[in-house]
């Protein structure tokens, strides 16, 4: 495979609108060649699941996507480049891959778009195309994979993406300034989180801190975004998880912050792997 900074530069130039980086096996983002392929799309996860339930709520694929290109800001001085950001997802990736029975169908990828909405768009092609190659035969001549098998049906399996972000960034998403109008953003997210549209799912972990911790300018925000995101919440489209008292602990300022200042406590927030990369390459020291 090229050199990350190649695949960057191809990224960021045109040349590709997507470049896979990692993938945990070739057939990705179908199941390895010795699991069976058991749904045709990506179910939501919901809270609250029974055992049972959540055994068929998995995600069939799983993708850590990096954009080089940030609505909001540029990489400042300092800051970890995108192939040093690239180079500690595809430790996590194959972390994740080794550690979790359900890993092993993981990858990681290049996009050059900002916004989610644009985001949807290149994915489901750019997956489209990939699923249309990995379920087509060896071309004429070229040897037979011992572990290729023929699809078992006449069309791709449907696609559906189910985005795993942060408050910030869902708070981002439903901000208006980052479309032509309030009324732009409204079609436009209906387009996105839609059976009609993209067919996307939104699930959004956050911090939910106790009402007596927040000031009343605080709270009237709050307020006011969950009515902007009622809607889709409503129709299940975006999904809030509140997560656990130690997991709320964990960002990534705090990691930099107190590497910065020389606590060793935040390596205890990420991978072996990736803390002896942050280390190795002096990361986040100034």
């Amino acid at each position: 495979m090229p050199a990350l900074s190649t695949l960057i530069h191809r990224v960021q130039k045109g040349i590709s609108a997507i470049e896979l980086v990692y993938t945990s096996h070739p057939h990705w983002p179908l199941p390895p060649p010795t699991h069976v392929q058991k749904r045709s799309s990506v179910p939501i996860p919901v809270p609250g699941s029974s055992d049972e339930e959540g055994e068929s709520n998995k995600y069939d694929a799983k993708l850590l996507l990096l954009s080089v290109r940030n609505a909001d800001k540029t990489l400042a001085p300092g800051d970890a480049t995108y192939a040093q950001r690239l180079g500690m997802m595809i430790l996590l990736a194959q972390d994740i891959a080794h550690h979790q029975q359900e890993g092993d169908n993981i990858a990681v990828a290049i996009i050059d778009e900002p916004t989610f909405v644009g985001k949807s768009k290149v994915l489901l092609k750019f997956l489209g195309e990939r699923l249309v190659s990995v379920l087509s035969p060896p071309s004429t001549g070229a040897p037979v994979p011992a572990d290729f098998s023929p699809p078992t049906t006449k069309s791709t399996p449907h696609l559906q993406l189910v985005f795993v972000v942060g408050m910030d960034t869902l708070e981002r998403l439903f901000a208006p300034r980052y479309y032509a109008s309030p009324e732009d953003m409204r079609l436009s997210l209906r387009r996105l989180l839609s059976p009609e549209g993209d067919d996307a799912w939104v699930v959004c972990a956050r911090r939910l801190m106790h009402a007596s911790l927040l000031t009343d300018a605080q709270l009237e925000r709050e307020r006011s975004f969950m009515e902007t995101i009622e809607e889709f919440v409503q129709s299940r489209r975006v999904t809030l998880i509140n997560i656990g008292e130690e997991e709320r602990t964990i960002s990534s300022t705090h990691i930099r912050e107190s590497r910065h200042r020389g606590d060793l406590a935040w390596r205890s927030c990420v991978t072996s792997s990736i803390a002896d990369y942050v280390e190795q390459h002096s990361l986040y020291r100034s």
